[in-house]
Order: structure tokens, then sequence, then C-alpha cells
């Protein structure tokens, strides 16, 4: 089979198209012809020896999300069999022809679903499901501000934020001929539908806000902050971030988030909130 592997840091010129042996499932496991592989910000963490992400041995196989085909089955695997169209994420040595998947990893493609969105969705789709559901749980009528809401995750959440009932004001760089912030609208960022304008004047005053931010500057481990409620509103302030972007505790503190007019960031739907200063 061909893989990509990296015998070296740098940029993407260390990166070779290379033969190498075909792969045996080991127990526990089955082999996959891989007909898409996730490319993440991560693998190029790893190419670039990034903090925890330096490899700690050379050659390696880049990639660690994808989906394909089971091709082999190892003996002590039976949820599994020859044919079945699965995708993972957390696996290494995805970017080759074929990749061995431990069995518990890997996930049943419905039908209806193409390898190339399965592979693409699997990595993004769990961050965005944790954040929303997890990490702050929530619930209807809750008004969120989603930082990079045009990215992967960002539209990701953004649905997601919208099928639990939320209110979701986007931000975004803008991009060419306001494109981003149109993948934002599409998505459900934006005006709140009368129903939702409903059920926040039953509400009353804004009393719960979450705030996801999807960028940092660093490395992309995410963390939660949970700040202090504001002086003003009284709205919980939850913040996901990646380490060197900042969270304070008052929405008063970041105009961007709520205005969208400073760093070059428009926001989608600030105004109609009624959010902007």
């Amino acid at each position: 089979m061909r893989a990509i592997i990296i015998e070296e840091l740098g940029g993407t010129e260390v990166m070779k198209f290379v033969e190498h042996p075909d792969p045996e499932p080991q127990p526990g496991h089955v082999v996959v012809q891989v007909a898409a592989a996730g490319v993440n910000f991560m693998d190029i963490y790893q190419r670039q020896g990034v903090g925890g992400y330096k490899p700690a041995e050379f050659p390696v196989v880049q990639g660690a999300e994808g989906a394909g085909t089971v091709t082999a089955v190892a003996p002590d695997v039976t949820e599994l069999s020859v044919g079945d169209r699965v995708a993972w994420a957390g696996v290494p040595r995805s970017y080759a022809e074929q990749a061995v998947i431990p069995a518990a990893r890997a996930v049943p493609v419905p039908d209806g679903v193409s390898l190339d969105i399965a592979a693409a969705v699997m990595l993004q789709g769990i961050t965005a499901h944790y954040l929303c559901v997890s990490t702050y749980p929530v619930r209807e009528g809750d008004v969120t501000v989603v930082h990079a809401a045009a990215g992967g995750v960002g539209l990701l959440l953004t649905q997601m934020i919208k099928r639990r009932g939320g209110v979701v004001v986007a931000t975004t760089s803008g991009g060419a001929g306001g494109e981003k912030s149109a993948l934002a609208r599409e998505a459900g960022a934006g005006r709140p539908g009368l129903e939702e304008r409903q059920r926040g004047a039953q509400a009353g005053p804004l009393e719960r806000l979450a705030f996801f931010q999807l960028i940092g500057d660093r490395e992309p481990v995410q963390r939660a902050v949970v700040g202090a409620p504001a002086a003003e509103a009284g709205e919980r302030l939850v913040g996901v971030d990646a380490p060197g972007a900042q969270v304070d505790d008052r929405l008063d503190d970041h105009p961007q988030a709520v205005a969208g007019d400073q760093a070059g960031e428009r926001g989608a739907g600030a105004g109609d909130l009624g959010l902007a200063r």
C-alpha cells in the first residue's frame, strides 16, 4: 500500500508519498481500505513539532481520522464484518491506503452518508457535541455566542445548538463577499424566529448566555472557563477556548463577540438580538 510519512519536522515539503507494508489485523482490530482521511490542525502541529504533538520517533505515518470499508477482521472481532463501512477518529496512521483500526473505535457509517463526509465529520462532530451537551448543556432559549462560526466545528456547533432550542450569535472573519457570514447564517445563526422571540418575551430578561470560542494561537486543547455572573444582565458566561485565546468573565469585556466589529470580525445576527452596543 501507499502512505504519507514524515521523516523530519518541517512544512509540507517533508511529507512523502511512499510504498509501505500492508497491515495485518491485530487482536481486537480490523483493517480498513481508506476512502478518505480527515485533515486536522493536530496533523500540522505534529509535522511542525508543536508542544506535545512532536513525534517521539521517525518515520511517522500521519493522520488520525478517516473512513473506509473493512477488508480484514481479527478472529476475536465479532461486531464487524468484511464489507462494513466505518469511520474513526483518534486512530494514528490514517494517511494511508489501508489502516488498522481498533474495533471499539470503528463507528458504522449509515446508508446515505458518503465516506468522505463521514471522514470529515468525526473529530469536529464529536467536539461540537461535547461542547453543547457536556461542557455546557445548552437548553431551550439559551443565547450562545460562537466564535469562528464558519469553521468546521463552528458550523456543526451552530446546527446542534439550534436543534437544542438555543439562539446563536456568530462571529466570523467575513470572507470574500461575506461568504463566511453567509455560511454561519445558513447553519442557523442570526435573527431569532417568531417562536424564539415569543419564548424570549415569556422568559423575561436574558439570564443565560454561553460563549464558545473555537480559536487560539497555540495548542488546540480546549478547556472550559466558567465566569462570574455579568453585572448588567445577570447572564452566566461560559467560555470554551484554546490556550492563548483569552476568555474573561464579563460579557462587557468581549465587544467583538457581541458586536463583531473588532479584529476584522463581523457578527451574524448580533444586532438582531439586541446585544450589540
